[in-house]
């Protein structure tokens, strides 16, 4: 199956106005007319180091507003295919999705009713959710609590990574509003993966369980993949996993991943993985060592597989998983929601979630290997 990477476009040609203190700039135009961009966010490191650490050499103009360099940075289109890319659905919106844009505090404000309690769909240690309707769209539009679990670091990261990456099991963010550290996303109808669990499990037929299972491999093997850096989702578990009217996932919260070239050793980021992350599905021995692998979220993925094939929290059953695959009598832990799942497909996600949470440095190979399985039974159904 062929897996689409990252496309750099050549290096533009760009200027960069840094701004005074009072926050005046000076407004110009680009020449450059091989690109036109939507809005990107860069990092302070790819400022930094396109400007040399803001030389005098690359000066080309300043004022009362400040400086302005000439250097060059990388624009990447974003990725919009990857592993396992599946069927277009019959009810699917096929219109094309729009660009990144950046939405005004009156837009925020109109489209939510000035954050009206009756269009709250979501809440959490981050904020609320809201449903609304933005440029024709239904959307999702989340607003981080200052005093929230997620941080002006978080949000950052999020609109990052997601405004530079595309992929069908990843969330389309459709833009920002920097004043109330909003982040704006496509709607989906069914929720979140855990949601479904809870209050609707009989719908997740074996076939839409599977399906979901091997889509988020998909997902996770695509950012592993990532050109130049691989990135590690670092938080996954069924309240992040979404689900469109067709239950297709769409991985959502990327607050706290990390590319795998990150050193994150400071107790600022241990505290923060401490009260963010996801008891009972964060990797124990990331939580003690900090070493970022893509085997922190294949463990993660394991507890996922428990909860989904079981119904119940993996704190809670998974000593009866190991003992039924001791026993070999596997389906004795299979949802009562769910009927006529196969025992083999059951015995392979079981063998799965029990390995994927053993110390093992070959994680994501086996990962790889459980994801081809589960799209040869795929396979199967559609055929």
């Amino acid at each position: 199956m062929k897996r689409l990477e990252n496309s750099p476009r050549p290096p533009a040609e760009l200027v960069i106005a840094s701004t005074r203190d009072d926050g005046s700039t000076s407004r110009r135009k680009s020449e450059d007319t091989r690109v036109n961009q939507s809005f990107k966010p860069f990092s302070q490191k790819e400022i930094q180091d396109a400007t040399s650490n803001f030389s005098q050499s690359l000066t080309i103009e300043h004022g009362g507003y400040g400086e302005v360099y000439k250097c060059q940075l990388k624009l990447v289109m974003p990725s919009t295919g990857g592993y396992g890319s599946t069927s277009r659905r019959k009810s699917e919106d096929t219109r094309v999705k729009p660009s990144f844009k950046p939405f005004s505090a009156k837009e925020i404000q109109d489209a939510t009713n000035n954050f009206s309690q009756s269009l709250v769909i979501g809440h959490g240690g981050y904020g609320k959710v809201y449903k609304c309707q933005l440029d024709n769209w239904d959307v999702a539009v989340k607003i981080l609590d200052d005093q929230g679990n997620q941080g002006l670091e978080e949000y950052i990261r999020e609109m990052e990574v997601l405004q530079t990456m595309r992929h069908e099991n990843l969330i389309h963010l459709m833009g920002t509003c920097f004043k109330f550290r909003a982040l704006v996303y496509e709607y989906l109808p069914n929720g979140s993966l855990e949601d479904c669990l809870k209050d609707r499990p009989w719908e997740l037929t074996w076939e839409i369980r599977t399906r979901i299972v091997c889509e988020i491999c998909t997902a996770l093997r695509f950012l592993h993949a990532n050109k130049p850096e691989p990135l590690v989702h670092g938080d996954l578990k069924p309240h992040n996993v979404l689900l469109d009217a067709n239950f297709k996932v769409k991985l959502a919260d990327f607050g706290l991943c990390r590319y795998l070239t990150q050193g994150e050793n400071s107790k600022a980021f241990r505290q923060t993985m401490h009260v963010s992350g996801s008891p009972g599905y964060m990797d124990p021995d990331f939580l003690e060592t900090l070493k970022i692998t893509p085997g922190v979220d294949v463990y993660s993925l394991g507890k996922t597989v428990v909860r989904i094939l079981t119904g119940k929290h993996p704190p809670d059953v998974f000593r009866e998983v190991y003992e039924a695959k001791r026993r070999g009598s596997f389906m004795d832990i299979v949802d009562p929601s769910v009927k006529h799942w196969p025992e083999n497909v059951v015995e392979i996600l079981t063998r799965f979630a029990l390995r994927s949470t053993k110390p093992d440095r070959s994680r994501s190979e086996f990962m790889g290997n459980f994801h081809s399985e589960l799209e040869k039974i795929l396979d199967g159904i559609d055929s």
